[in-house]
């Protein structure tokens, strides 16, 4: 129904939203074809700090959780802190190799460190408070990547939500999706 025909689709999604795209994407190819499928158009997908690989604090939460459960007296806290949604559990660990990526999309991977530097072993153990370089660029401790080729790009200086907002991100955009 739109006036035009639609040519190219081009999905951003900050942090949870990346894995959101990455989910929808696989279950999008995994649909019978009946003629040209919205997942076709998909040319880009931009993921500022996506934790592909997990975030250290939904880890913590995941595991305190469990711990808590264990005794009478915080058993109530656990099963709060448990009550947490599928794809919150899912940033315990990601995606990594379950959801592969659309094979016909670009994909252009940001992260963000509190250091000017990812190299920074501040920058490198925190990140940026919630997702760190490695896992929001796919990568594992091995050297594996979810995303062979892809762009990357680090915005030091910076916070989770600075990401949002921020002009190099902006920048990136305008050269990405011209």
């Amino acid at each position: 129904a739109w006036p035009t025909p639609v040519t190219r689709v081009a999905l951003v999604g900050h942090s949870l939203g990346g894995l959101v795209i990455r989910a929808a994407g696989a279950v999008a190819a995994e649909l019978p074809e009946s003629g040209r499928h919205w997942a076709d158009h998909i040319s880009d997908v931009i993921t500022p700090g996506t934790p592909h690989l997990g975030a250290p604090i939904a880890w913590g939460i995941g595991h305190s959780s469990r711990g808590l459960g264990r005794l009478p007296e915080t058993a109530a806290v656990g099963r709060i802190l448990d009550r947490r949604s599928v794809g919150v559990h899912d940033l315990v660990a990601g995606l990594a190799e379950d959801v592969p990526p659309l094979p016909h999309a670009r994909y252009r991977l940001v992260a963000a460190t509190l250091t000017e530097s990812h190299r920074h072993p501040v920058g490198h153990l925190v990140g940026d408070w919630l997702v760190r370089p490695r896992s929001a660029f796919g990568r594992d401790k091995r050297g594996r990547e979810l995303f062979p080729g892809a762009d990357v790009l680090h915005v030091g200086r910076t916070d989770h939500f600075g990401l949002l907002n921020h002009p190099e991100v902006h920048r990136a955009m305008e050269d990405w999706l011209p």
